[in-house]
């Protein structure tokens, strides 16, 4: 059972000097989340919002008997958070404020698994991210989910927006090629060290949560926030996204954290991450 305190809500350490401090903030499991077979709002739960007016709603959902049949986290818990996109550009989105100048040096890590839920060979990208907000106005980095097989929807990627990479491009940059050959409905933690005050995204790692293979990727130069001079950003978001106008509703991201034993892997390695710098 995960019985501990969030980090960022999908686990965020901080890295100060040579010690990573957690921010404890509520995790999606009970009783700080309700949670339903079919998805409870996750809008209004501790603090969450739904921060663009006609967007879908992210939900909580248990594992047990969840609609869309998303498999159970291999670090256990009974609860996650997905958002489905609904069709006609009603992507889903989920935000919760958070300080960012709070820390110079910031860890985020999350774990997600995706699907695509709606009609055979109608998917369409972009399939999600994770942002911090507001991206309008605010210097921010944003994490971006494409389909390596669109429109079959079988094989995806997590990539990064960045000012050396802009979103305008369509094509992200891509850590390996490694980060091209993600399955569905499987688990993947994936960590981003960044520092606010260069505004650098320094070193990015993921990790097959059912297999245990990882990868980290030092970024040689350092990778730049957009908007770079944007003031501090004051959120982060939950994006599942698709085409725009008519596209079919079907894209699913499911979020979760890591569990305690994972956690103090990651206190060590934003340590020692921090030591190096």
């Amino acid at each position: 059972m995960k019985q501990f305190s969030m980090i960022l809500a999908a686990s965020i350490l901080v890295c100060a000097s040579a010690l990573a401090v957690p921010l404890h903030i509520p995790n999606f499991e009970p009783p700080a989340y309700v949670g339903s077979p079919g998805g409870t709002l996750l809008t209004g739960q501790q603090g969450w919002y739904n921060p663009v007016a006609g967007s879908a709603d992210y939900k909580v959902y248990t594992y047990a008997g969840n609609t869309y049949g998303i498999v159970q986290h291999p670090m256990g818990g009974t609860q996650f958070a997905g958002g489905r996109m609904e069709g006609m550009a009603a992507f889903a989105r989920a935000q919760l404020d958070f300080n960012w100048a709070a820390q110079d040096y910031w860890e985020i890590t999350y774990d997600i698994a995706v699907l695509y839920t709606g009609d055979p060979g109608q998917a369409v990208d972009n399939l999600g991210s994770w942002s911090m907000q507001p991206s309008a106005t605010a210097a921010y980095f944003q994490s971006i989910f494409q389909w390596m097989n669109e429109p079959t929807a079988t094989i995806w990627g997590h990539g990064y927006y960045t000012l050396e990479y802009p979103a305008t491009a369509a094509i992200p940059w891509w850590p390996s090629p490694n980060w091209q050959t993600l399955v569905i409905n499987h688990w993947y933690r994936f960590t981003t060290n960044i520092r606010m005050s260069t505004q650098e995204i320094l070193q990015v790692s993921i990790q097959d949560l059912h297999t245990g293979w990882s990868e980290t990727v030092v970024l040689s130069p350092p990778q730049h926030f957009m908007n770079p001079t944007g003031p501090t950003a004051t959120a982060y978001r939950f994006f599942t996204g698709g085409g725009a106008g008519s596209s079919p509703a079907g894209n699913f991201v499911a979020w979760d954290i890591p569990e305690p034993a994972s956690l103090v892997l990651l206190l060590v390695g934003a340590a020692a991450f921090a030591r190096r710098r």
